[in-house]
């Protein structure tokens, strides 16, 4: 409670808090180990002089909290004592720095000095974190020069093959990426795609330190998740210092790829330049300013040119004028000029001018290609060309430090991304606009700080910043419509053509402007043997995208565009048959429909569209549709960390988090409430029940849920040395402060990307308008040309509404919303270990971690189609049965023809049957449906009744005019079944009704071993090992966790390994200073000999895990709509499965993933042992395997030289995969492979590029 009451009550400023400062927290002694309270401590930062001043407390303590990173000297007076001076003291970020200074008996004015004493144990704090420092960046192996892959190499961190890392199992969206403090994370998309993403590429010219930290996190950075990536910029020191540096690339110092080589291709040409440089120091290089204000710059750039094949398909010359060449069925290849039959039967025969004007543009770029026919197609050829294209980004940083007073100081940086690229030509022509891959980015992040010490005992940090990135699209605009296509009824055309590749680039304008909005405050107070922590944060999410289309607008408003095509029922196809083309195959003459209808401009449907207006709440052609999305995250916090004594320390505190519910910030979005999803069941799989709401529908709105105020997030841990000093606990435990026990608990919310709410809530039809014109409405078919006037376009719906009836939607549309009670995310996380100093430097830890992740939101589709309750599962086996009894008399019907033990089948008869005034469908409709009889014949109740429940000719013979969008569609009698039969809500019908629901759960347990070693005498090493299990109910992973259980009748089926559950995965990187040069330990005096042989370090890196899981399916939906596993017989068992995983050459260049007797010689699943499901009304299993371990090893090499002054070169090269290995996914991460495709087993290229290697060169000053 007081704690409570002071989270309250304590709170200054502001409102997910992520401090970038460090702290040295320090114990003095005497020599008999005696704590010495009231000595002098002064800190001093060794970069810019800046000091502090503290006195030690009753127990002998001192704490500086909220330093920058960087490395301080600590000088401890007393009287009695001799100074004892401790340099080199180094502050990571967000991490605690434990000291303890011993003071000697003697004079003040003695002084005893200690260099890089800064300990690698960490006694006072409970936080598992990892930081990678400048050097460490600068030396290991690493291709890119964006920062963020140096977070993947922390325990805990396990990246599936070719899927983005986790940390202990924790979900996606718990990641928190930040640089300086201020979010950098993708939050429109946060678990799905972009959860490991920073949206600015964190340099590394500009970047000192990378901190991940993973567990144990305090209250004061328990916010936006539990999982902290911090990067923090370079600042200026007291000494002006830079650097220059350029990083290239060339294919010539590359291997071949591993498919290159099998297919005996060349190696594909791949370059890249990356130069830049930095410079740092006081601003004002003379008087009292010098030492107060502080600049940091740095400028990178990326040249990336490269070439590409392109293709086009053109027509061929014959085809031009009207030859339609075609082959018999006994492969005789026949032609006939489609254009002479057209006029012998009075339909028009000449060619229309738009169409001839754009087929003479492509024949015009035959000049400028190699025109082959490799396929041997009959009326088209490809053109190829080498296109050029190019890519510039650019990388400005600047950081300004200003030490206002000695315990006041304000910062402030700004890290820009810039990213221009060319774009490309569609077609070869001289003067084409470059239409395709063009992009404009322009993204920032902004931090300012102010760090007050109010007082020795009383600290105070204060954060701002702003994350902003905005994206253009350029040539996406309607004059080149008119430019490359021409004119159509006076506006630029926009066409969809068949046979050839079109002229224009159809898309439609796009911008995306994103601002995320952080600020976080925190008070920390030292009273006694207590370090106070109050605060709060709050972080603001506006996501806004533009797009000049439309739903239903197939792309650019305002501009129509016309499908190329002869639709059914067009008079022109009855001339064209085998009387006026000898046998020519009924197979080809929609070929020669659609031929016919390019070349004369035949027109088979014409659509646009229009967008809600917000201001007017009208529709109009004239504005953007926006997509502007909000959110807010807020939380206030207290804590304490309370050192009992010089060997244990508590920490302890409480947030509350307030993450607000996600909004429309035009309030423009449609929805429906969870009843009126549900529609008029209040249950699932309950038909007949029609007690919900009768006639849903979808209401404007803001949000669908509310917020939730109930998010209380404790923490706790402890850090204790045992401070044992003798006998056998000492061996094992180190004498005195040798080692540390550590453990903690803490709960952490999260919030996910707001394309939670876009995608779902946000995406319901009304938004738009389609205008539509199609054969028999608009126009009839055969009647529409390019160059005829169009007929008014047929509108829907006609005007928007603030509530919309589902039945307007229905049969065309799914509906989505969010559960109205939707809580907060939050994982439970805890550990408990033991580190030890093995030696100076050098430590050893091993700990068990554990973690609960509750309330994940997750996407799902309420409407499982039903086959039980209705009896529609009975009466598919008795259709089953009808069949076969046909079938074996020759006929191919599962009716009931009266056959001895044939019986009636009343749900497919009043299906196919007449309903009112609407006839019985024919036979091919019904009974004879090939479709029908597939399903029938492969056991696959399921996709079936979704096949007849999705479909408005069944469903409204089923339920007549009961059923509203069938009395709008003319029905008019009723039914006799209940509306409800195969869905909960038959107005989302097959469609879907999408809920996104907050029932999902993590579990993760892990055993953790790690080895650090500080660079010390020339080595720096971290090695990791982590054997972890992560179990879930998604499996899979976007940025709506859209994944659908297999049966919402039983949700535990779902419970499985994660698909990002990697057993076991080892990592370690280090770097090793060769022991010459006249620095280090064999000393060369000799200049010229030193450059040669001394200033050497190698770097590498080395990881290896075991295989990542997959899972197999079968395409067949036995149970209801969705996929129903497999079926293993004849004894096989998964583990015999598991054990057939390994590599054998496959077909042509491919390589098979499984012992080959499981691979039939169709290339499907071996049926002898892996069937597909064929059991109608039953599951199959679900099988998960896993793909082989593999590993992957990088290396560096560095070279320094000096030069005149205080100048020095390096030299750096990076080779990715030095060993050229190749590692091939068994399939890809959160695989399906199905074990009914015809290429079963087989894969093709590695995921890993073959061995690159990449090369720098830069002067330091």
């Amino acid at each position: 409670m007081i704690l409570c009451a002071a989270l309250l009550a304590a709170t200054p400023a502001a409102w997910a808090q992520v401090r970038i400062t460090g702290a040295i927290a320090g114990t003095v002694k005497d020599s008999s180990g005696a704590v010495v309270p009231g000595a002098a401590v002064v800190l001093k930062d060794e970069g810019t002089n800046a000091t502090q001043e503290a006195v030690t407390n009753n127990s002998g303590l001192f704490l500086f909290p909220d330093l920058n990173h960087g490395t301080f000297q600590i000088t401890v007076r007393l009287e009695g004592f001799q100074t004892a001076v401790v340099n080199k003291v180094i502050v990571e970020a967000g991490r605690n720095t434990d000291l303890v200074v011993k003071l000697a008996i003697g004079s003040i004015g003695e002084t005893i000095t200690v260099e890089g004493a800064s300990p690698v144990l960490e006694q006072t704090s409970n936080l598992i974190a990892g930081t990678v420092n400048n050097r460490s960046i600068n030396n290991l192996p690493y291709a890119s020069r964006d920062a963020f892959g140096f977070a993947r190499l922390v325990p805990g961190s396990a990246a599936p093959q070719g899927g983005s890392p986790h940390y202990n199992g924790m979900p996606g969206g718990t990641i928190n990426p930040t640089i300086d403090g201020i979010n950098n994370s993708s939050n429109g998309w946060k678990s799905g795609g972009t959860s490991f993403f920073g949206t600015v590429p964190a340099r590394l010219g500009a970047i000192e330190e990378v901190t991940v930290e993973t567990l144990g996190a305090g209250a004061e950075s328990a916010g936006t998740g539990g999982v902290s990536l911090k990067f923090v910029t370079k600042r200026g020191t007291s000494q002006y210092r830079g650097s220059g540096f350029w990083q290239g690339r060339n294919e010539f110092f590359n291997a071949n790829s591993f498919s290159n080589n099998r297919q005996g291709l060349a190696k594909n040409k791949l370059r890249r330049h990356d130069f830049g440089g930095n410079f740092g120091g006081p601003l004002i290089p003379t008087g009292k300013l010098r030492d107060k204000v502080f600049l940091f710059i740095n400028y990178e750039e990326e040249y990336i040119p490269q070439t590409a094949t392109r293709t086009q398909t053109m027509l061929q010359a014959e085809a031009q004028s009207g030859v339609f060449r075609y082959q018999t069925s006994s492969g005789e290849v026949r032609t006939a000029n489609l254009l002479d039959i057209a006029a012998k039967n009075g339909f028009p025969s000449a060619k229309d001018p738009l169409i001839a004007s754009i087929l003479a543009k492509q024949n015009d770029a035959r000049g400028y290609g190699v025109v082959d026919n490799t396929s041997n197609n009959l009326r088209t050829e490809r053109l190829s060309w080498r296109e050029p294209q190019k890519t510039l980004n650019y990388y400005p940083t600047a950081r300004l430090d200003v030490q206002i007073k000695p315990n006041l100081a304000v910062m402030g940086s700004w890290n820009f991304y810039r990213q221009w690229t060319s774009g490309r030509r569609i077609w070869p022509l001289p003067g084409y606009p470059p239409q395709a891959d063009t992009q404009i980015r322009a993204w920032w992040v902004a931090s300012t700080g102010v760090n007050w010490a109010i007082n020795p005992r009383t600290h105070n940090e204060f954060r701002y910043g702003v994350q902003h990135s905005g994206d253009v699209i350029p040539y996406r605009e309607a004059k080149y419509y008119e430019q490359l296509n021409g004119v159509v009824n006076g506006l630029p055309a926009r066409l969809s053509m068949p046979f050839v590749s079109g002229m224009a680039n159809d898309a439609a304008p796009i911008t995306g402007r994103h601002y995320i909005t952080t600020i976080y405050d925190t008070l920390t107070m030292i009273r006694g043997n207590h370090s106070f922590k109050f605060g709060g944060s709050f972080r603001a999410t506006n996501w806004r995208d533009t797009s000049l289309d439309a739903p239903g607008s197939n792309g650019f408003l305002g501009l129509p565009q016309y499908a190329i095509g002869s639709p059914t029922g067009d008079p022109v196809q009855s001339i064209f048959n085998s009387t006026s083309m000898p046998g020519i195959s009924s197979s080809d003459l929609n070929t020669v429909y659609q031929l016919y209808s390019l070349l004369t401009g035949r027109v088979s449907s014409v659509s646009t569209g229009r967008i809600l207006d917000p201001a007017t709440l009208q529709y109009s052609d004239k504005v953007y549709r926006e997509n502007w999305t909000a959110s807010n995250f807020g939380g206030l916090f207290a804590e304490d960390s309370w050192r009992m004594n010089s060997n244990f320390t508590l920490n302890y505190g409480l947030r509350y988090e307030i993450p607000g519910a996600q909004f429309s910030k035009l309030q423009n979005a449609n929805f429906p409430d969870l009843a009126n999803l549900y529609g008029p069941s209040t249950a699932l799989f309950h038909p007949g029940e029609l007690n919900g709401v009768q006639d849903p529908t979808i209401r404007r709105g803001r949000t669908p849920y509310k917020t939730d105020w109930n998010n209380f997030a404790p923490n706790a841990g402890f850090a204790w040395t045992p401070m044992a000093n003798g006998g056998l606990l000492a061996r094992l435990l180190g004498k005195g402060r040798d080692s540390v026990v550590r453990g903690s608990y803490s709960l952490s919310y999260y919030d996910e990307g707001t394309n939670m709410f876009a995608f779902n809530a946000g995406s319901n039809p009304g938004l738009g308008q389609t205008l539509r014109l199609q054969p028999g409405i608009g126009f009839q078919p055969g009647q529409l040309t390019l160059q005829t006037p169009l007929p008014p376009f047929v509108m829907f719906p006609t005007e928007y509404k603030e509530v919309f009836p589902q039945s307007d939607f229905t049969f065309a549309n799914n509906f989505r919303t969010m559960d109205s009670d939707l809580k907060s995310p939050y994982v439970h996380s805890y550990n408990i270990g033991f580190q030890r100093q093995i030696m100076k430097d050098t430590v050893v830890e091993v700990r068990y971690v554990g973690t609960r992740g509750n309330n994940i939101w997750r996407t799902n589709n309420i409407n499982e189609v039903n086959i039980f309750e209705n009896g529609f599962l009975d009466e598919f086996k008795k259709a089953q049965n009808n069949l076969a009894i046909s079938s074996a008399a020759g006929v191919n019907s599962f009716a009931n023809r009266g056959l001895p033990g044939q019986v009636p089948l009343p749900i497919f008869e009043t299906a196919f049957g007449p309903r009112g005034s609407a006839p019985a469908l024919s036979g091919s409709q019904g009974f004879t449906n090939g479709g029908f009889i597939t399903a029938l014949q492969q056991g696959t109740a399921g996709s079936l009744a979704n096949s007849i429940a999705g479909n408005a000719n069944y469903v409204c013979r089923l339920y007549g005019n009961t059923f509203a969008p069938c009395t709008r569609l003319g029905y008019n009698a009723p039914g006799t079944y209940p509306i409800n039969m195969f869905y909960a809500n038959p107005f989302a019908g097959s469609q879907g009704a999408w809920l996104v629901d907050d029932e999902s759960r993590t579990r993760y347990n892990a055993l953790q071993l790690e080895l650090r070693r500080r660079y010390s005498k020339g080595v720096q090493l971290n090695a990791n090992y982590t054997l972890g299990r992560s179990t879930g109910d998604i499996w899979g992973e976007d940025s709506i966790q859209a994944v659908n259980y297999r049966t919402l009748r039983d949700k535990s089926l779902d419970n499985m390994t994660a698909h990002y559950d990697v057993r076991h995965q080892y990592q370690t990187y280090g770097t090793y200073d060769l022991p010459f040069g006249k620095t280090r330990h064999f000393k060369i005096a000799n200049p010229v000999l030193d450059a040669i042989v001394g200033g050497w370090t190698i770097g590498g890196t080395l990881t290896a895990q075991s295989g990542s899981p997959f899972r197999l399916t079968s395409g067949r939906a036995t149970f209801n709509q969705y996929d129903s596993g497999v079926v293993l017989v004849n004894g096989t068992t998964v583990k015999d499965l598991q054990k057939a995983i390994h590599w054998s050459k496959g077909p042509g260049v491919s390589l098979l993933w499984i012992d080959p007797k499981y691979i039939g010689p169709d290339g499907r699943a071996n049926p002898e042992f892996i069937q597909v499901p064929s059991t109608p009304g039953e599951l199959g299993q679900f099988v998960i395997l896993r793909g082989k371990a593999n590993w992957s090893l990088d290396a560096s090499l560095n070279k320094d030289v000096d030069l005149p002054g205080r100048t020095a070169l390096r030299i750096h090269v990076t080779m990715q995969n030095v060993l050229n290995h190749p590692i091939f996914g068994t399939p890809n991460w959160n695989g399906n492979p199905s074990i009914n495709s015809s290429t079963f087993g087989q894969t093709t290229n590695p995921i890993n590029g073959a061995r690159q290697m990449y090369i720098r060169g830069e002067i330091r000053f």
